[in-house]
C-alpha cells in the first residue's frame, strides 16, 4: 500500500506529499515515511492505531475494538431515545429493540438488492453487514440522519440505502462476512474490516440526531 501511494505521488508529479490518516491510515501513515522519508512533506495521524497490536497479537486489538465499537452503538440508541420520535423514529422510542429485530430478520432472510448504475452492483443485505455498516455510522455525527433514514428504509423492506452506506463504509466491498447468529451478542459480532475500529473508538455521542438546522433526519442522499 505504501508502494502505491508512492506510485500515486509519482504519476501526479509530486515531489513530495501531504498525508493525512485515519484508522488503517495511521498504519499506512508511518510505513511511508520509513520508505520514502524524503517524499512527506506533511503528515498527520488521527488516532493512531497501536501497530504492536495490528501486527503482532490482535486479539486485545480487536477486543477493544469491539467494546468501543458497541459503546458507540449504545450512544446512538441513548441519543435517538432522548431526541423523541419526532427527530429520530426508527424503533419508535425504543430503537435498540427494533435493531436487535432487524438484525435477526436479516440473518434470517436477507433482502436482495438489485444494481443500481454509480450506487450499488446489487447483491444482498445480511445481518452482519447492517450490523457493520451501523457501528461505522454511529461513530459520526454527520451520518447520524443517513443512518436512521437507512434502518427505516431496511424496516420496511429496502435494503438498498443501507446496502449502499455498507459499502462506502467498508474496507472492500466485496467482503465475505460470516454470518452472525441470535446467540451472538452485537460486540462479538464479526468486524469486516479496520476502518470501523477506528471511527469507534471516540464514542461520544453527538448533541443531536439533527443535520444543522433541520428538523429531523435529512434526505438520504450519500456524500
Amino acid at each position: 500500500m505504501a508502494r502505491d501511494i508512492d506510485q500515486v505521488r509519482s504519476a501526479l508529479g509530486e515531489d513530495k506529499i501531504t498525508y493525512y490518516g485515519l484508522s488503517y491510515g495511521t498504519v499506512v501513515g508511518p510505513m511511508y515515511a520509513t520508505l520514502f522519508p524524503h517524499r512527506v512533506r506533511q503528515m498527520v495521524l488521527d488516532a493512531p492505531v497501536d501497530t504492536n497490536l495490528w501486527f503482532g497479537n490482535s486479539l486485545p486489538f480487536l477486543h477493544d475494538v469491539a467494546l468501543a465499537s458497541e459503546r458507540t452503538l449504545n450512544a446512538w440508541f441513548e441519543t435517538c431515545r432522548t431526541e423523541g420520535t419526532a427527530v429520530c423514529p426508527f424503533g419508535a422510542g425504543d430503537p435498540q429493540s427494533a435493531f436487535d429485530t432487524l438484525i435477526d430478520t436479516l440473518e434470517e432472510k436477507p433482502l436482495k438488492i438489485a444494481p443500481a448504475k454509480g450506487a450499488t452492483p446489487g447483491g444482498e443485505l445480511d445481518g452482519a453487514m447492517a450490523l457493520e455498516a451501523t457501528r461505522a455510522l454511529a461513530g459520526d455525527q454527520n451520518t447520524w440522519p443517513l443512518l436512521t433514514s437507512a434502518l427505516l428504509a431496511a424496516q420496511d423492506g429496502n435494503g438498498a440505502p443501507l446496502h449502499t452506506l455498507w459499502s462506502s463504509v467498508t474496507v472492500s466491498p466485496s467482503l465475505s462476512l460470516p454470518r452472525c447468529s441470535k446467540a451472538t451478542p452485537r460486540y462479538a459480532a464479526p468486524i469486516g474490516g479496520p476502518r470501523p475500529a477506528s471511527r469507534c473508538t471516540r464514542p461520544q455521542p453527538p448533541r443531536s440526531l439533527l443535520r444543522p438546522g433541520g428538523s429531523g433526519p435529512g434526505p438520504l442522499t450519500l456524500p
